[in-house]
């Protein structure tokens, strides 16, 4: 069985797909490993811890499918990403309640 359907989503896509959940992934053992140890991260790498956990940009891979690395990669294109992740997970803090471990 295949997680995602070769016939929908391109080779590009799928790569990004992969690279993006495996980020997701070590990110959230890094979170975890933080709760465990009760470590309090500096802002700066809350915030670089977090857009890998928000689990955003896998699904952003999905949203540009088979643009061109080029187009993806562009600085612009990546300061929108990376605005919109920290909008997500400024909206998600407000509504956090007793996880004061993250910031």
């Amino acid at each position: 069985m295949h997680a995602i359907d070769s016939s929908v989503v391109g080779p590009v896509a799928q790569r990004r797909f992969i690279d993006y959940f495996t980020a997701y992934t070590q990110a959230v053992i890094d979170e975890a490993a933080d709760r465990d140890t009760n470590a309090r991260r500096q802002l700066d790498d809350y915030f670089v811890l977090r857009r890998d956990t928000l689990g955003f940009r896998p699904l952003y891979a999905l949203m540009v499918l088979e643009l061109p690395d080029e187009v993806v990669h562009h600085p612009a294109m990546i300061e929108m990403e990376i605005c919109v992740i920290d909008m997500l997970i400024i909206d998600n803090v407000r509504f956090l309640s007793g996880d004061s471990w993250r910031m």
